[in-house]
């Protein structure tokens, strides 16, 4: 058991509590990192096909600006994460996102380019720092943070890029929207 479990070994309601939080956690990274998969292609298909007709050398533009600012996003989340309370930075970044996510359903401001440009820039600062900051938050809840742990937050990682994306095609093919 120590060798999976590193080398406190848990046993009875320890290992229940254990479990639950690794669950837990693996679900939050499945409907926190699946929705980047999911913008990739909105981005792909909305900012070329919908309202804003991007060019395809200027969605190219947006996309790479996006992952651009990203990385730079990730590379901040290590000097905040050592300076703020991960849950609390964690509880800020899904705020933004979904603050930032809303805002592309106002239909006054997908009229403008621009609109897009800056919008899809703070998402990707926004969006960068979420992964790591959740592996932080991940082990305060659990404290023996080792490999295993860390693979199967790897594994549900995958699995829900790969499952939310199915899952939003099926909603999207079901409500069908013009």
């Amino acid at each position: 058991m120590s060798l999976i479990f590193g080398n406190k070994v848990y046993r009875g309601k320890d290992l229940l509590y254990m479990m639950i939080q690794k669950k837990l956690i693996t679900l939050l990274l499945f409907c926190i990192l699946g929705h980047f998969a999911v913008i990739s292609k909105f981005m792909m298909t909305y900012l070329t096909r919908g309202p804003a007709k991007f060019s395809n050398s200027e969605y190219s533009n947006v996309q790479t600006l996006f992952w651009l600012l990203y990385v730079i996003g990730s590379f901040l989340a290590t000097i905040v994460a050592f300076k703020m309370n991960p849950i609390l930075f964690v509880a800020i970044l899904l705020c933004l996102n979904t603050t930032l996510a809303a805002l592309f359903l106002v239909p006054f401001l997908c009229e403008y380019k621009v609109f897009f440009w800056i919008s899809i820039s703070v998402l990707g600062l926004v969006n960068g720092p979420v992964h790591p900051s959740v592996i932080m938050v991940a082990k305060n809840f659990i404290g023996d943070f080792n490999s295993f742990v860390l693979s199967i937050f790897s594994l549900g990682a995958t699995l829900s890029q790969w499952l939310f994306q199915y899952l939003a095609a099926q909603l999207l093919d079901l409500i069908q929207p013009g």
